[in-house]
């Protein structure tokens, strides 16, 4: 069930109301060697430090083809990353003070801003955000609190797909669990539940970062440094280390067909990587 937050304006957040506001940092780009998907193809890829704000940054979602969006996992606080910069920019904030909580995942729908708890809590924009860049926002309860801890959200065709990290029944510890929620409905239902066995030598998954198409879902795993990626029947396409990420909490695909990934930082603020066109990959 929804909770509508603020006033009722009647009119739906779109792509063109994103709108960029206060410019935090130029970050510079770093060019370093290829780790990851060098027999793609690639030499060289571009990464960016980000602002000590987003040093816990927390998924991704395609804004056009140029930028990004991601949210820290403190406060409901949009940021915008430009790809051609590294340029940092506040974007959207969920109510004035923002809306405080453990946010693990972002995406980008054809009706608002999406964002998700650890616990199951969605929030979505809504209406034209003010001059400041506050928004009104819906809340939803996906019913998934009891399940497992999100970590992960992407936008899919027409609902929004959630990423399991810790599942919390026995039955589903080594399962891979992604499930499929329609805005407004009273509870999220299962669309995935992979076993493991042949992934990570069969150990558990510690998944933190989704992104869907309509041939694909890709999948990093913070922990276990994996990039995996799936057709839509479960079947395992491709598996690769992810070296050189300290800890990959988002990743999404650009509409050029390169790679991004979003990365925790250690001391200061999280990173932004962005790798070329995956060979045969759509």
């Amino acid at each position: 069930m929804a909770r509508t937050c603020r006033n009722r304006r009647s009119r739906s957040m779109t792509r063109k109301h994103i709108v960029s506001l206060t410019i935090l940092i130029l970050a510079g780009i770093v060019t370093f060697h290829a780790v990851f998907f060098d027999e793609a193809g690639n030499a060289d890829v571009d990464r960016w430090r980000l602002p000590k704000a987003l040093r816990e940054v927390s998924g991704l979602a395609v804004s056009d083809p140029q930028h990004v969006l991601t949210v820290t996992d403190e406060m409901a606080v949009v940021y915008s990353v430009d790809l051609s910069s590294g340029a940092v920019e506040t974007t959207l904030r969920f109510g004035s003070p923002p809306v405080k909580g453990d946010f693990e995942g972002i995406a980008l729908g054809p009706v608002g801003v999406f964002l998700i708890t650890s616990d199951g809590l969605l929030y979505r924009s809504r209406g034209e955000p003010a001059p400041d860049g506050t928004t009104e926002y819906d809340e939803f309860d996906t019913g998934l609190g009891d399940v497992c801890e999100i970590e992960g959200l992407t936008w899919d065709d027409d609902a929004l797909l959630i990423l399991c990290k810790n599942n919390y029944l026995e039955a589903d510890k080594h399962k891979l669990l992604i499930y499929r929620y329609v805005p407004g409905e009273k509870a999220a239902s299962r669309f995935a539940e992979w076993p493991t066995e042949r992934i990570a030598g069969g150990k558990r998954l510690t998944a933190s970062g989704i992104y869907s198409n309509p041939n694909y879902i890709y999948i990093v795993d913070a922990k276990r440094k994996l990039f995996l990626l799936f057709g839509r029947d479960g079947s395992l396409v491709l598996s690769k280390s992810l070296h050189g990420h300290h800890q990959a909490e988002g990743i999404v695909m650009m509409p050029g067909g390169s790679v991004v990934i979003a990365d925790e930082g250690k001391d200061g603020g999280g990173t932004i990587t962005r790798y070329g066109r995956i060979t045969g990959i759509d």
